[in-house]
């Protein structure tokens, strides 16, 4: 005590138990990053003279800070090539049932790995691991977190690379004279240190330590009990009669997330920025209670009555999870998201996900989610559809029993072509169910921006391989054990072809109709196809729009004169869409029609289509003219000459039939 007030009564020793002070401040509260702050107190010594630049700098050259930063680069190396995947594994197995096995593990398992890397990364890899194996089993992590750090601070002891202070600890006595530590100087000691924490540990951490619960550290329960999501209505005299939430500017005056729309019996999950609001529409909503009461005062929004059918607090929700998945995920350290707020980054629009909550530290926050900067460590509450694929609101059209498919009875896929929808192969399911008796399970997806499948943010063109990860994933979803039987029709046959031919396992039998491919290109095509690109880039082409749906309808049948009107009229209403205005707009991104600055390698769809084993069946129509799209540059036999790679092929000609059989003969 009389060396501190000796110091204090010094000039120099006043402003080191200052600048001590301030920083052990800023290290607390976090206002300041850490480095910020040790370069901060660093500087403010240099400034008053209490040490000279030399000696301040002269620790980033210690042998001791060296070897640590080279721990760690090692640790990091370890974890992030899956060296370190068995310990994660074990750590979480669910063949740990109780805390004080838990303990009993991480005592002896991380304990010895803590002595030769770095404990901050095992704990920051393993926290995850721990706290999800928490929540499996309904432990309150209190129980288990502190030991797991004892756990490597225990195991640290017995090496000298173990712990920083040992490492600083061997320095100094190398600089006072006494030489430096070995590797295993201390190792016996340590190895006793480590049995005895580690057996105290096991014997009276799961007495001792507090049962916090998961309340707290539960984002969904949190959000849920606090009434944050509410459903509300449209009212007459309400401002957004008529426009669309973008337009609107509804989510950037408010503090709120539109999570669903819901109008009569349908529901409209986002992106939902361009969907005009009309009277009577129904909005569930993230949002706080102070700008919840500013919208029904301004008669914008009033509260969605309650009834058997909708329920603000129980049937929404009931039906949100039916079609959304909510997690929880976290910010890891080196995120590229860390630093932005998630305004800037278009958060929802780019990876089709709400942001309901957010937690930072023992903080949970709520409001004004948009212009919070995201830290490392955040925890984010997230929702999304179940239908995401690969951050995409992949829209799904759904025939047949929902339920699981069997080796009997697989899954059916149906792949619509370029500038198509999956609701296209409606006749093809009706006729498949009058043939057997009884409706088929299949699905048909809108591909990324066709139909109701929303275009990527940012998109200006689109390219082949997307679509096969696209099917991948959904088949990761729907059927993931059970291989399925695939049809495509034009693009989608291209799509099926070569998905059959990458995953053969994934996939029992294929029907191709008209995927004919494209014809074969040279190297020396592609400067000019890369310039039309570029020039393409420059300028919006946007589709044509329509006046009514018989007008669709009618190009519809332009398009194929053998279409029944009966059938365009259906097909017109699932093609194109009214706006505001009621012009009707084909449902698909213009930058469809951009050109592909990509050749097409036949040589290498060929070798994708030797690899395939399922049974092909080949159908065109005898009345489709190949010449009309590309003339002389590909035939028809130039595609059979193709096919004949295929193992197992049977091929169909239907006559009266062109290119979009499946309208034709859908039997």
């Amino acid at each position: 005590m009389t060396s501190v007030l000796d110091a204090a009564a010094q000039p120099a020793g006043t402003i080191t138990l200052v600048v001590l002070a301030v920083s052990v401040v800023l290290f607390i509260s976090g206002w300041l990053a850490p480095e910020v702050t040790g370069l901060l107190a660093a500087g403010l010594l240099i400034a008053t003279g209490v040490l000279k630049p030399a000696e301040a700098l002269a620790g980033f050259g210690s042998p001791a800070l060296i070897t640590l930063i080279g721990l760690f680069a090692i640790s990091a190396a370890l974890f992030r090539s899956g060296a370190l995947d068995r310990l994660r594994g074990l750590i979480g197995s669910d063949a740990v049932r109780s805390p004080r096995r838990m303990i009993a593990l991480m005592a002896a398992v991380v304990g010895p790995v803590s002595a030769f890397v770095p404990n901050t990364p095992i704990v920051a890899s393993l926290l995850p691991v721990v706290e999800g194996w928490c929540h499996r089993r309904g432990i309150s992590p209190s129980k288990v977190l502190l030991p797991l750090s004892f756990a490597t601070v225990l195991g640290g002891t017995m090496t000298l690379i173990g712990s920083s202070v040992n490492l600083l600890a061997s320095e100094v006595s190398a600089k006072l004279g006494y030489g430096a530590f070995g590797l295993f100087s201390f190792s016996g000691i340590g190895i006793g240190v480590w049995l005895v924490g580690s057996l105290v540990m096991v014997l009276l951490a799961d007495r001792s330590l507090p049962d916090r619960g998961r309340d707290d550290d539960d984002l969904t329960r949190s959000l849920s009990s606090s009434g944050y999501l509410t459903e509300v209505r449209i009212p007459e005299r309400s401002e957004l009669l008529g426009q669309s939430l973008h337009g609107s500017r509804l989510q950037r005056r408010y503090d709120l997330d539109v999570l669903e729309l819901h109008r009569g019996s349908e529901r409209f999950l986002p992106p939902l920025a361009d969907r005009t609001l009309i009277l009577g529409d129904r909005l569930v909503l993230r949002c706080g209670r102070d700008d919840l009461l500013r919208l029904q005062q301004e008669h914008t929004v009033e509260l969605a009555p309650t009834d058997a059918a909708t329920d603000a607090a129980s049937g929404s929700a009931a039906d949100t999870s039916n079609s959304q998945r909510t997690v929880e995920v976290l910010l890891p350290s080196g995120s590229t998201l860390a630093g932005d707020c998630l305004r800037e980054l278009r958060f929802r629009q780019r990876y089709n996900v709400t942001v309901l909550a957010l937690r930072r530290g023992n903080a949970v926050l709520r409001e004004r989610l948009g212009r919070v900067e995201l830290r490392e460590g955040d925890v984010l509450l997230l929702q999304g559809p179940k239908d995401a694929i690969r951050g995409l609101q992949m829209h799904l059209n759904r025939w047949g029993e929902a339920r699981q498919p069997s080796p009997e009875r697989p899954l059916l896929v149906l792949l619509h072509g370029w500038m198509d929808v999956g609701a296209s192969f409606q006749f093809v399911v009706d006729a498949l169910a009058q043939a057997e008796g009884r409706e088929r399970r299949a699905v048909a997806p809108d591909w990324r921006g066709f139909g109701l499948t929303a275009a990527p943010v940012p998109c200006d063109s689109y390219w082949f391989p997307d679509y096969l990860g696209d099917l991948d994933a959904l088949l990761d979803a729907l059927s993931p054990d059970v291989p399925i039987d695939l049809v495509g029709h034009s693009m989608g046959g291209n799509v099926a072809m070569a998905y059959a031919g990458a995953r053969p396992e994934r996939v029992r039998r294929v029907v191709n109709l008209e995927g004919w491919g494209m014809p074969r290109t040279q190297p020396q095509q592609w400067p000019g196809r890369l310039a039309q690109w570029l020039d393409e880039l420059r300028t919006a082409s946007p589709l044509r729009d329509y006046d009514d749906a018989a007008a669709v309808a009618r190009r519809l049948m332009k398009t194929n004169p053998r279409l029944d009107p009966h059938k365009a009229a259906w097909l017109a209403t699932h093609w194109a869409r009214p706006d505001a205005a009621g012009r009707w707009h084909i449902l698909g991104d213009a930058a469809h029609k951009r050109i592909n600055p990509v050749l097409y390698r036949v040589e290498e769809h060929l070798e994708a289509w030797k690899c395939i084993t399922a049974p092909v069946l080949w159908v065109e129509g005898e009345d489709t003219e190949v010449p009309r799209w590309w003339g002389t540059r590909y035939s028809k036999a130039e595609f059979h000459e193709r096919l004949s790679v295929v193992r197992q092929v049977e091929r169909h000609a239907l006559p009266a039939c062109g290119h979009m059989l499946h309208h034709d003969q859908p039997e």
